[in-house]
This record gives C-alpha cells, sequence and structure tokens, in this order.
C-alpha cells in the first residue's frame, strides 16, 4: 500500500470531484482513479459512493477517514522531523498567505513579532487562500495569513482550524479620481453608462464576498467587468492606471488613498468587512511555530 493512496483518498474525500482531487494532487485523472481504485482493492471495501455528484464517502469511507487523516498527519511530522535531524531542510519556519496579506500586512506584522522573538528563518508562499489550506491540511506549512471576509461566501474550511485575529481590515470600492478628483469610475453606475468593473476571479474569498454584497444591493448597480484576475495586486495596478472600479483590502491600499492616486469611489454601505487572521496546523508543530503562535495569542491583538 503506497502512502500516496492516503493522500489521494483525502483529497477526493474534501473536493468531491476527481477532476480536483487530480488537480490538488498534481496527477492525471485517471491516475488518480487508479490509485483510489486500488486502495479500495486493498481495504477490500467500496469507499466512495460514485453514483451521483458531488463524489461522497460511504458508510466504509467514513469509518476509514478518521485513520487516514492520523496516519498522514504522523507520517509528514514524522518525515520533517527526520530530515531536519539529518540536515536536509533547515529549521525555517513554514508560513503560507494570501497575496494581498503577504504584500502588505505581513511585512509590518513580522517586524513587530521579531521585536519581541528576535529574528528567525522563515519560509513564506503565496498562494489563493483555499491553496494555503490546502498547503496546511497537508503539512507543507504550519501556519496561515490571510483575509476572512465576516460573511464566509463558499465554505471557506478555515473554522476547521484554531486562529487569532490579527486586525480588522474591510475591502472598499475605489478608483483613479477624474480631472475634477471625482471617482473616474462611481458606484452605482447607469444604464447609459455602465461602471467598468475590475473583478478578482473565482476562488479569492474577497472577491466571492464582493459579488454576494452586489447581488444583494436594491438596485442593483450597473458594473461592467472589464477585466479579472485572482491577484489583488493585478487589480490594483489596472485601478491605478485608471482602468475601473475595484474592491482593495484598505490596508493594502492606504498611501494610495493618501495621496490621491485613488479614492473612495462609493459610500460605506459598499464597504465589506475582513478580518486578517493568523491560522495554525491542527499537527504538533515545530517549537519556533508554536512559539510564534503562543506569542501571538498572548499579545492578544485582537481577540479569538
Amino acid at each position: 500500500m503506497d502512502h500516496a493512496w492516503l493522500l489521494d483518498f483525502l483529497a477526493l474525500a474534501r473536493s468531491g470531484s476527481f477532476s480536483k482531487a487530480a488537480l490538488h494532487r498534481n496527477t492525471t485523472q485517471s491516475t488518480l482513479s487508479k490509485r483510489i481504485r486500488a486502495l479500495e482493492q486493498w481495504v477490500d471495501a467500496e469507499l466512495f459512493d460514485r453514483s451521483a455528484l458531488p463524489i461522497r464517502l460511504t458508510d466504509a469511507g467514513r469509518a476509514f477517514e478518521p485513520g487516514v487523516q492520523d496516519v498522514t498527519e504522523r507520517l509528514v511530522t514524522s518525515r520533517n522531523r527526520a530530515r531536519q535531524a539529518a540536515g536536509r531542510i533547515q529549521a525555517a519556519l513554514a508560513f503560507a498567505a494570501t497575496h494581498a496579506v503577504a504584500f502588505s500586512f505581513f511585512p509590518g506584522w513580522l517586524q513587530r513579532v521579531e521585536r519581541d522573538l528576535g529574528r528567525f528563518p522563515l519560509k513564506l508562499d503565496c498562494h489563493r487562500a483555499d491553496r494555503c489550506f490546502e498547503a496546511l491540511d497537508d503539512g507543507k506549512v504550519e501556519l496561515v495569513m490571510c483575509h476572512v471576509p465576516l460573511r464566509p461566501m463558499e465554505g471557506l474550511g478555515a473554522a476547521r482550524f484554531a486562529s487569532v485575529l490579527l486586525a480588522a481590515d474591510d475591502a472598499v470600492p475605489v478608483s483613479a479620481p477624474d480631472a475634477a478628483g471625482r471617482p473616474a469610475h462611481p458606484l452605482p453606475g447607469r444604464a447609459a453608462r455602465p461602471t467598468a468593473y475590475l473583478s478578482l476571479a473565482q476562488g479569492s474569498w474577497m472577491g466571492s464576498a464582493v459579488r454576494v454584497l452586489i447581488a444583494e444591493r436594491e438596485p442593483a448597480p450597473v458594473l461592467d467587468t472589464v477585466f479579472e484576475s485572482p491577484l489583488t495586486e493585478a487589480v490594483k495596478s489596472m485601478a491605478l492606471h485608471g482602468h475601473g472600479l475595484a474592491w482593495l483590502p484598505r490596508s493594502m491600499i492606504g498611501g494610495e488613498l493618501a495621496s490621491g492616486r485613488l479614492c473612495l469611489a462609493g459610500d460605506a454601505d459598499w464597504l465589506v468587512p475582513m478580518q486578517i487572521r493568523l491560522f495554525r496546523s491542527g499537527r504538533t508543530m515545530t517549537p519556533r511555530a508554536e512559539a510564534l503562535w503562543n506569542h501571538v495569542r498572548a499579545a492578544g491583538a485582537g481577540g479569538e
């Protein structure tokens, strides 16, 4: 029995889709399907009900899942300890963060932490929020920092992990100003002149929260989506160059708002409340990660 089969099992159980699980596991759908079949032959039971979508665990699969989770967590933890003991990897703290947090909030936050704990080696990976939590699940990182909307939109899965509130933030509608200093692309737009809209793509939790806000507004804003990207920095750059209206985290654009390069394109009713939170692995973490986690909790930056 191959350890990879267990990771395939967990990926399929979480995603409910062979195509999504194969993408997460960086393999082909046919290869993943063969490995799941091999695992079922080894267990001598059908683990998944494939008769409907999303694919669901059978009773046997649900009974099998807790043990698989425990075994994979122990293997990843033991492998990392062994590699550190053998000098194969440096004892760097493995972190993941969304791009918006990594480029705006994270550097200042880390500077404050290092004043108390001293400097330490750190490896930071940047992903969409869902990919950050996949890395946390897989044991590739120990801590994740990201924006979370106060109204989770996509079954975020983040609630499975312990977290600490680091700061409040919000996504605000902004535009480059016109010659008179007013937003060149204001809300709510008009039927005769829709407002050009720069959208965060599917998979962005912030983008999902904005889409829900737009859908709930009465009357609905009149927007023309002219650009879409999963990267907040790309959307920000487009807004700065006057291409349209965008919702961006206030923590990311404070300087541009102060200098007048961007201006608010709507009132407070168009804000999307967010939080920046630090999440930890459910596994036993390295001493450095545990020390950082305990320090952040004790600091009580915002509560839990």
